[in-house]
């Protein structure tokens, strides 16, 4: 049902919704690979928005009245982590109703900053407006979405595989988990560019999970991890819809045929 939204009018959002959201964020503490991370909302009016305009990826959002802003603690996975809790809180917006926008940067000074009183080892790296949805999007948003290709995604056989990187794994042999890994293949990522792999093993049926790496620089390596978390999170909220037991593990099968820039994240363990 979800996509990504940037144009938003100055209906408030009830008090029940936003309590609601503010309980749940509450609730992600940690992720599945121990990362540390909070959540707070923040509202437009009491931030410096001429400050978050300099940071390029606000200029494109109009009429926001609210923010779900995300701290996380720098570990080794604290990203993967950051991703696959803040997606979370997402889908929890989308089920209420809500439109949002992931913005991916450096939110650690500023506008956002300053409101979340940073503390040693903690960093922004990404915010999300969430609100009520215009009727119609403005030409900045659909432009945004036109030149991300937002409404496409790469085809099933370009990302899940099985027992390495050069045998896509047929749609029907996936089952029962052909619906997680379509839940995947739909997940939001900067620029759509869907960085994930998934690879079967045909000897322990668990999931192997990869991001290829696009990016340039620091800042894009870092974004791309937050895409990998966000599929993760995909694929385990819909195997528990569907009571298929598993667990996320760290375990490289180490696959001697990985792509280039193809580097592995964790492993979905099937119960």
């Amino acid at each position: 049902m979800r996509s990504s939204w940037r144009s938003y009018n100055n209906q408030p959002i009830e008090p029940d919704k936003l309590t609601k959201m503010c309980e749940f964020m509450r609730s992600l503490t940690t992720g599945p690979f121990g990362g540390h991370a909070r959540f707070e909302f923040l509202e437009s009016a009491n931030l410096d928005l001429k400050k978050a305009n300099k940071l390029g990826t606000y200029g494109v959002v109009t009429g926001a009245q609210y923010f779900i802003v995300g701290v996380k603690k720098q570990t080794p996975m604290d990203l993967e982590d950051y991703g696959y809790l803040f997606e979370k809180i997402i889908l929890l917006a989308t089920d209420l109703g809500l439109g949002t926008v992931w913005l991916g940067g450096t939110f650690t000074r500023g506008a956002f900053g300053k409101h979340m009183n940073l503390q040693d080892n903690e960093s922004i790296p990404a915010v999300a407006p969430v609100g009520y949805v215009t009727e119609k999007r403005s030409w900045v948003d659909s432009f945004a979405r036109y030149i991300t290709k937002a409404t496409t995604r790469k085809p099933w056989e370009q990302l899940f595989f099985l027992q390495g990187f050069d045998k896509p794994i047929p749609y029907e042999s996936s089952e029962p988990f052909s619906m997680p890994l379509e839940m995947v293949r739909l997940a939001p990522s900067a620029k759509n560019w869907q960085p994930w792999r998934v690879v079967k093993d045909q000897d322990t049926k668990n999931f192997h999970f990869y991001i290829q790496r696009r990016y340039k620089g620091r800042k894009y390596d870092e974004i791309t991890r937050i895409d990998g978390g966000i599929a993760m999170c995909h694929f385990a909220l819909t195997a528990e819809e569907l009571r298929l037991p598993g667990k996320w593990i760290v375990n490289d099968p180490n696959f001697t045929d990985l792509p280039p820039n193809v580097q592995y994240m964790a492993s979905w363990e099937v119960n």
